[in-house]
């Protein structure tokens, strides 16, 4: 076999030990982007998990807000003058864009927060 040039000697010594050390980084690096992945995609599913456990308590709370709307003397008697006070406070909770709208059982409209009149 023929001997190989200094030169080429010197090339394949490189190669020989630097190819390992670079697969090996390449490795780590991928590796590493892959857990970084995961760990993102788990922090995700946890702030989604959060943000809809704070939604379902907030929907809890307007619903209950409103079962008890809903059984005020001032709206059974059918006094809206005095059930829109209430409202009012009611929506001062949720902001200026609140609606509280209240219908009989064939759906006709008998009450709404954004009017001043009801419809009787």
């Amino acid at each position: 076999m023929p001997k190989l040039s200094l030169p080429v000697r010197l090339v394949l010594l490189i190669a020989g030990t630097t190819l390992p050390l670079i697969i090996f980084a390449a490795v780590i690096v991928f590796s590493n982007h892959e857990q970084d992945r995961k760990d993102a995609s788990q922090r995700v599913v946890e702030t989604v998990r959060s943000i809809r456990l704070v939604l379902d308590s907030e929907m809890q709370r307007m619903t209950g807000g409103l079962q008890i709307l809903s059984l005020t003397n001032a709206l059974r008697d059918r006094d809206f003058d005095g059930f829109r006070r209430i409202a009012a406070g009611f929506l001062e909770q949720y902001g200026k864009d609140g609606v509280v709208l209240v219908a009989d059982r064939e759906g006709r409209q008998l009450f709404s927060s954004v009017t001043e009149r009801t419809a009787e």
